[in-house]
């Protein structure tokens, strides 16, 4: 499979300020709605093909959160990739994400996302996807060649004492474009736990993508990271830093770590 190949070789819902908890797990609904980028760069080892990529490469998503009905919302990912090394140069779109949620039980907030990640990639451009799954592993997906569908159900709260916690979990389609390429079955999961202060928000989440229906040890065929930082809460404009640290052997030897940095701004009149 050509997307764990590449692999190897790059080895809570309320209608306030609370929402925006998540870094890399799914976007969590916003009665206002909320509007985003979120910049991923990876730090390169000096044994990643002898040239590191250029300070600037990295992954620059755009995002969104639209309410569009009762307990109904839109989400929408636009990657854009920056990958430039020497003299090499690929720069552009990752797969796009267009997709629905549906808040299923708002007394126990969880919900329910169902979309597709649409070929926009191209074909053969490996510098941008490597750049763009070392910097963003939890979506991978953007980066394949191929159309992925994706379910998630999703799980998060705001406890006593204002300790915050969340899992999700589901399957993922993927049917490649290129000749020669079989449909597989792949599955992501995620869990989260911190503290909201008020005025900000801190907290670490685990995540990661497995390959259900490829060959090979269990532990060959999932890509994991740990991330951890913290963001502004209580206004219009909530920026965050974050920073991710790869946990399987493979990724390790090439990734020292990863820095995140959200722009986010609610929608709110």
């Amino acid at each position: 499979m050509r997307t764990l190949v590449t692999i190897s070789i790059c080895a809570v819902f309320f209608t306030g300020t609370a929402n925006a908890q998540f870094i890399d797990m799914s976007p969590l609904p916003d009665s206002s709605g909320i509007a985003g980028l979120k910049y991923s760069h990876a730090s390169y080892k000096e044994n990643w093909y002898g040239e590191n990529p250029s300070g600037a490469s990295g992954v620059y998503k755009f995002y969104g959160v639209f309410p569009i009905k009762r307990d109904w919302y839109f989400n929408a990912e636009i990657p854009v990739i920056v990958a430039k090394m020497g003299s090499e140069s690929e720069s552009g779109l990752g797969n796009l994400y267009f997709g629905f949620q549906k808040i299923l039980n708002p007394k126990k907030p969880t919900n329910l996302s169902l979309g597709l990640y649409l070929p926009t990639i191209g074909s053969e451009r490996y510098l941008r996807q490597q750049i763009g799954i070392t910097g963003d592993t939890y979506g991978l997906l953007q980066y394949a060649e191929g159309v992925t569908a994706r379910i998630t159900v999703a799980h998060n709260s705001v406890r006593e004492r204002n300790f915050l916690s969340g899992v999700e979990i589901g399957p993922d389609i993927f049917i490649p474009t290129y000749k020669g390429g079989g449909a597989e079955l792949m599955l992501h999961y995620a869990a989260k736990g911190g503290y909201h202060f008020g005025g900000f928000a801190a907290w670490a989440e685990f995540n990661g993508i497995m390959a259900v229906t490829s060959g090979g040890n269990l532990t060959d065929n999932m890509i994991n990271k740990l991330v951890f930082g913290a963001q502004i809460m209580r206004s219009k404009f909530r920026p965050g830093i974050f920073y991710g640290l790869p946990l399987n052997e493979y990724q390790r030897e090439i990734v020292r770590g990863i820095l995140e940095i959200k722009l986010e701004f609610s929608l709110a009149r």
